[in-house]
């Protein structure tokens, strides 16, 4: 348990976050209290951790004018990384999107931004190089794009629930799948005359949309092209190696999805086994090979390092059988112990090899020719790292830019999709759908009603 108290500023759910990064083991396995105080230009620091205490003081000058959230995370962090002798990789900083905060600065012109990250956020110089990277890829390819918006469609169906998922997902039944699914359309269709240009990006997640029946699949999809056309990156995840076959890949492809994703997760059995995931090696091969024969313009595939029963070996196996599928997108998930996850009510976990397997996906990446196009961070995070998603040159996937970047609005339809309105401003806000599935069919007008007020619709 970890319990933080502010004394002089205002309580924040971020100095909560940035104590978490520190010590994550004491969430669900000791206990943790902090007590942080300002007066006087003295930053106190009390951390009771095992029944031990830790104090220490330092003066900060005279702030007045600097009295912001982003002060105090810097004093929190200099004194926990003081009395720990601990940094963090993103040093203060505790938002999901640390590549749009680097762009935000560098168009700001304010000084150096290479200097403002590293002395005001204390975020190492290997992830500030890392997210430069980043938004200076990402730059060309957002000026590049002709809309505004891209949409969201998510399935919240799957055959099987692994034990690190914390997303609102049912275990397929069709009778359940034809009710959400006719409402899911109905969404749709509400809202089809919404924007005259075509969108950059339509995204079918979930779950795994390819859990659907042929039939509900092909609805689905004739519906959205009757509306949006399919002249876009057009992306279905096709996660699961066990809900694919030829059929349904004719069929996504037949109605212009262009972009899929075939995700291991992992090739180490024991691993598979500990996470309740259900999937063979040769699942995996054969769908990369059915989907490559019929010619989707790109495939992606997901892995998670940090998981149980992996180590730097066998992670090191999943890369090197990842890369020999020769999918375009990679991307590397750092485990999450979620709430809602099977894995964060048993106890959590941490893997002790993590960081070796970080470092060595990083470097097996570059030598394969898989460079960093998005980033994000989540909470309760491996080694307070990031999620990175890898690209070859030219294959980077659109909707993960603009959703991660907040360059689009999104429109979301289904179950737990959350829609968003960028203003002129830079103010963002936004509606999310209910993340049950019962709510979600029986007080479906309340869905439409928020959305449409989101989006400044008449009645």
């Amino acid at each position: 348990m970890i319990s933080v108290n502010t004394l002089g500023f205002d309580n924040h759910k971020d100095y909560y976050e940035l104590v978490r990064a520190f010590f994550s083991d004491y969430e669900l396995e000791g206990v943790l209290k902090a007590e942080f105080r300002y007066y006087n230009n003295k930053f106190v620091t009390n951390i009771l951790l095992d029944d031990r205490l830790y104090e220490h003081s330092q003066n900060t000058g005279k702030y007045f004018e600097k009295m912001s959230k982003n002060f105090f995370k810097r004093e929190i962090y200099e004194a926990i990384k003081y009395i720990f002798n601990k940094s963090l990789p993103w040093g203060s900083l505790t938002g999901i999107r640390p590549v749009k905060l680097v762009r935000e600065i560098m168009e700001a012109k304010k000084g150096s931004a290479y200097e403002i990250l590293l002395k005001e956020y204390n975020i190492s110089k290997e992830k500030i190089e890392l997210s430069k990277s980043i938004s200076d890829l990402q730059y060309k390819i957002l000026n590049s794009l002709p809309s505004s918006y891209s949409i969201y469609i998510n399935i919240p169906f799957c055959p099987s629930i692994c034990k690190y998922c914390s997303f609102p997902t049912y275990k397929y039944s069709e009778s359940m799948a034809e009710l959400y699914i006719k409402n899911l359309i109905k969404e749709i269709k509400t809202f089809e005359n919404l924007r005259e240009e075509k969108p950059n990006s339509i995204y079918i997640g979930g779950g795994t949309p390819t859990a659907l029946s042929y039939t509900l699949l092909d609805g689905l999809l004739e519906n959205i092209i009757k509306i949006y056309g399919n002249d876009f990156e057009f992306t279905v995840e096709a996660g699961r190696a066990d809900t694919i076959d030829r059929n349904k890949l004719k069929i996504l492809k037949e109605y212009g999805v262009n972009r899929i994703s075939i995700n291991p997760q992992t090739f180490n059995r024991d691993s598979l086994i500990a996470i309740g995931r259900e999937q063979e090696d040769e699942a995996i091969y054969d769908a990369f090979y059915l989907a490559k024969t019929i010619g989707f313009n790109s495939i992606n595939a997901d892995l998670i390092s940090g998981l149980p029963k992996d180590n730097y070996e066998s992670f090191s196996n999943t890369l090197l059988n990842t890369v020999k599928l020769e999918p375009d997108n990679i991307t590397i998930h750092a485990l999450s112990v979620k709430n809602g996850s099977q894995i964060y009510n048993i106890g959590g976990y941490k893997n002790p090899e993590y960081e070796k397997m970080d470092k060595l996906s990083r470097e097996f990446m570059r030598k394969n020719n898989y460079f960093p196009y998005y980033l994000y961070r989540q909470k309760r995070i491996s080694g307070a790292s990031e999620n990175i998603g890898y690209s070859i040159v030219g294959k980077e996937c659109i909707y993960n830019i603009v959703m991660m970047e907040d360059t689009d609005d999104i429109i979301a339809f289904g179950l737990g999709g959350v829609s968003k309105r960028i203003f002129d401003d830079g103010r963002i806000i936004r509606q999310p759908n209910f993340r049950g599935l019962r709510e979600y069919n029986e007080r479906f007008d309340e869905i439409i009603s928020k959305k449409r007020i989101l989006f400044d619709l008449e009645d």
